[in-house]
């Protein structure tokens, strides 16, 4: 749509824009981008822009592995909303049921914690494991000879 602005300026004819631009067919498009070039945007490329920055906020924060709840999707997207100038929008349910869906993202309880401790210690746990299943093994056949 910038190009298609930038190209049309006064004294160009509509039929120049349209030999250059195939797909800009009336000369009220020209209108409609000119708002939106000066609106930085229609709607949906404005919605387009909150859910990239909301779903950015999400990977950030499950990499750094803190839990994020649905009032927190909400609350970017209505931060991201508001400097987007996207008048009307709600966060809904109904919204995020769709982000969610859209994105692959799935809610989750959290029942246990694993802590970088107990994963370090799982190369012990193994070792410990195969220690115990060779004297195990070795007190077997004590028994049976």
């Amino acid at each position: 749509m910038q190009r298609v602005v930038d190209f049309a300026r006064s004294g160009i004819a509509f039929a120049t824009v349209q030999h250059a631009f195939r797909r800009v067919t009336h000369p009220m498009q020209l209108k409609r981008f000119r708002e939106y070039v000066a609106n930085n945007g229609n709607c949906w490329q404005k919605l387009e822009r909150v859910e990239h920055f909301v779903l950015d906020r999400f990977r950030s924060a499950c990499d750094n592995n803190v839990p994020v709840r649905d009032l927190d999707v909400k609350r970017w997207a209505l931060f991201q909303a508001k400097i987007e100038n996207i008048d009307g929008f709600k966060a809904s349910d109904y919204w995020l049921l769709n982000f969610k869906k859209r994105n692959g993202i799935f809610s989750r309880k959290v029942t246990k914690f694993v802590s970088h401790r107990e994963v370090v210690d799982k190369s012990i746990i193994k070792q410990t494991v195969d220690d115990f299943a060779a004297e195990a093994t070795k007190e077997y056949t004590k028994i049976l000879a």
